[in-house]
């Protein structure tokens, strides 16, 4: 079976990125920086209102209205951040990683973030969850990696294309090297690379 991760298709991912958009240089180092502080006390109101500003400048909330996801948000935070504490607690106190960790662990997380935007494009959930969860959950968007639908199994098989790579140190090398700068403790070399390869590999053909 073809598997997304592969070096060719990193580098076109890296290559698109840096030529074709406007997304920061450093692939979003010193935002997962950010992101960890902003989740050390949980996922508390100040903390959903930074990410919803977050999610508006990712583009997950259109057409939806920029207050109607901060309200539904804010209805589902204490259900949210019960369900990230939980799955801390399975994995001892760590982050979930995509190598590692099963769906059944992430599904009802992601489901109450689906349930705050409440459509069928998985675009908003998968970047929410990302952004708690950045080494779990692969970012997905309808224009760089073309998917709208069927979460799961996109990320059933992202999972298993990073895992079988053989040559994932290698890969991170080469992200490493154009991130260009020290990388954030904790950074998601296994979401963004695959992210990438995905991008990558859509621009190329």
């Amino acid at each position: 079976m073809y598997s997304v991760v592969t070096k060719d298709n990193l580098e076109a991912g890296i290559g698109y990125w840096h030529k074709k958009t406007t997304w920061p240089e450093d692939f979003h180092n010193q935002l997962y920086s950010q992101l960890f502080r902003l989740r050390q006390d949980g996922l508390n109101n100040e903390w959903w209102q930074e990410i919803v500003e977050h999610l508006w400048k990712w583009k997950a909330i259109r057409p939806k209205p920029k207050q109607f996801v901060y309200r539904r948000g804010l209805e589902r935070l204490a259900q949210l951040d019960k369900e990230c504490r939980l799955i801390l607690t399975k994995n001892n106190g760590h982050d979930p990683d995509l190598a590692t960790v099963g769906w059944e662990q992430l599904s009802t997380f992601f489901n109450v973030a689906v349930s705050i935007k409440s459509v069928a494009s998985p675009v908003f959930a998968s970047k929410l969850c990302h952004f708690i969860f950045p080494e779990a959950f692969v970012v997905v968007d309808t224009k760089a990696v073309g998917i709208r639908k069927g979460y799961k199994e996109h990320w059933a098989k992202c999972k298993t294309d990073w895992v079988r790579c053989e040559e994932r140190q290698k890969l991170i090398e080469v992200l490493k090297r154009a991130i260009s700068e020290p990388v954030t403790p904790g950074y998601p070399w296994a979401t963004k690379i695959t992210e990438l390869c995905l991008i990558g590999r859509r621009v190329s053909h």
